[in-house]
């Protein structure tokens, strides 16, 4: 039987069509196997009827993605743009990691960060992960307009003085679970109430901060500074955060 079309607005250009199915993160980045996605509904009712917000995903509603970790979400045009345009430096990083974490399993397991040293397409990769944030959070480009046309015109770059979010990579445990978590309201060490939304997908995981934190994460931002198609070395210690919980990712210090 022919399935009928997933009718919607596209999480990055907003348009109203038949939407096509997103991985994320991309599909080659070892995201094609069977999933689960939990209801954000389901879980604010068992917040409100328990006053706790649940720790565990034991009794929570999720559907079934054999497809892997994704939904319907962008238009067929968003969809084919950040395949092709972003992806592809995704997933050379992804491959990079998964080298690294091999090469130093030892230390993964056991240390709080391993030393990243890698040729990246920076802006193509903070791109893709933007792209991510948009399929997670659809909201997210009415706060951070900037962030639907840095995805749209491959050349748009933003110096990261100028940028009004920031945005930070760490590695997941093995044993982290998938997932999106925000957006999270923040109490600051100087009072300020902040914003954070989250994506975790092992071995990466991602934040957003409404204004500069001093997360021990590392600052990605500057990425979104580079020029389309333009390489870098990175040399940078990458911090090692576990999630085993719906909440937010903790460091490996804390659970210490």
């Amino acid at each position: 039987m022919k399935k009928k079309p997933r009718k919607g607005f596209c999480a990055i250009c907003g348009l109203e069509c038949e939407l096509t199915f997103e991985h994320i993160p991309p599909r080659a980045a070892f995201n094609d196997k069977p999933s689960r996605m939990y209801s954000m509904e389901n879980i604010l009712e068992k917040t409100k009827d328990s006053k706790q917000i649940p720790k565990s995903f034991e009794g929570l509603h999720y559907s079934d993605r054999q497809k892997g970790y994704g939904d319907y979400l962008l238009c067929a045009k968003c969809n084919n743009m950040t395949g092709h345009l972003y992806a592809p430096a995704y997933i050379n990083f992804n491959n990079s990691i998964l080298k690294l974490i091999a090469d130093n399993y030892d230390d993964y397991m056991k240390a709080s960060g391993l030393q990243l040293n890698a040729r990246i397409e920076p802006l193509n990769f903070a791109k893709q992960v933007l792209s991510m944030f948009c399929c997670s959070y659809p909201k997210i480009k009415e706060q951070y307009p900037i962030i639907q046309k840095l995805i749209l015109d491959k050349n748009t770059s933003i110096q990261g003085d100028n940028c009004p979010f920031q945005l930070l990579m760490f590695l997941l445990t093995p044993d982290s679970i998938p997932g999106s978590t925000g957006p999270i309201a923040l109490l600051m060490d100087d009072g300020r109430i902040d914003a954070k939304f989250e994506i975790d997908f092992p071995p990466l995981g991602f934040q957003i901060y409404e204004s500069k934190t001093n997360n021990n994460a590392m600052d990605i931002t500057p990425f979104l500074s580079f020029k389309y198609n333009e390489t870098a070395d990175i040399n940078s210690l990458l911090p090692i955060y576990k999630k085993d919980t719906i909440l937010p990712v903790k460091t490996l210090e804390a659970l210490r």
